[in-house]
């Protein structure tokens, strides 16, 4: 049996470069016919961006090929694609091989094992920040309808306020003890020239330094509440991220360690 002959796709970006590897903030890129072996490029540039770049940025990209056009998300590392309208459709996590093959197979593409797998665990996140769980049950026709609901869930989820119930961590509820946190941890953290972190009572900014100058962007801002995780404070991030004080005073953020800035 012959190889299938390649496709052409066409697009574009929003808030992203156009081979996917840097955020642009307020701009667009012009839609462009590429290969399938490019956008799978481009595709897999944009899963590798780093999460403190990608949150808050609302960076996309559009996708179109021969079995439609589809919308692409970077949520903490994972691709979810959303075919268009994305009003009406339900956003589904995928590798960027199966993104490809959405739009250029011929027959439908399956959600992979290791997706169904992660949207079990889902449910279990579900089951701990739901409130009214019941009559889901009846609600459900399909397995496929379950994990679709699962994912949509679980983004929501990520860009809640996180409940209070996430494992092993127990919320701060004293104001008092809350003041004297923020006076504690308050201030700028990351080496000088680099990226940085800037905490004030409760409320977390990202910046990444302009080349050539002293000026600075912004890459995210976010809530944040203390907790206690095995008798250590922790900083429980919006987006379900924790920020973890060091001995030496730094603070540890999505696997990075961020020196403290004295004034």
């Amino acid at each position: 049996m012959s190889e299938r002959p390649p496709t052409l796709l066409t697009l574009s970006t929003l808030n992203l470069s156009a081979d996917g590897t840097r955020i642009l903030r307020d701009e667009d890129q012009r839609t462009a016919e590429v290969t399938e072996a490019a956008a799978l490029a481009v595709l897999t540039a944009f899963a590798a961006l780093p999460a403190m770049e990608v949150a808050d940025a609302d960076a996309k990209i559009y996708l179109a090929g021969p079995r439609g056009k589809v919308a692409v998300q970077n949520i903490s590392g994972k691709l979810f694609v959303t075919s268009v309208p994305e009003t009406v459709n339900t956003p589904v996590q995928r590798t960027p091989e199966e993104t490809i093959a959405l739009l250029t197979a011929d027959a439908p593409v399956k959600v992979s094992a290791a997706v169904t797998a992660e949207a079990a665990r889902d449910a279990e996140i579900i089951a701990e920040v739901s409130r009214h769980p019941r009559g889901w049950g009846e609600r459900l026709n399909s397995v496929w309808t379950l994990v679709a609901l699962l994912i949509v869930a679980a983004i929501v989820v990520f860009f809640s306020f996180p409940s209070e119930t996430i494992d092993g961590v127990d919320m701060i509820h004293d104001g008092a003890r809350i003041s004297r946190l923020n006076a504690e941890f308050n201030g700028r953290y990351g080496a000088p020239g680099a990226t940085a972190l800037v905490l004030v009572d409760g409320n977390l900014k990202g910046f990444q330094p302009v080349a050539g100058g002293a000026a600075e962007d912004q890459l995210f801002e976010l809530g944040y509440r203390f907790g206690l995780r095995e008798h250590h404070v922790v900083l429980l991030v919006e987006n379900g991220t924790l920020l973890e004080p060091q001995p030496d005073g730094a603070m540890k953020y999505l696997e990075s360690t961020y020196p403290r800035q004295r004034p």
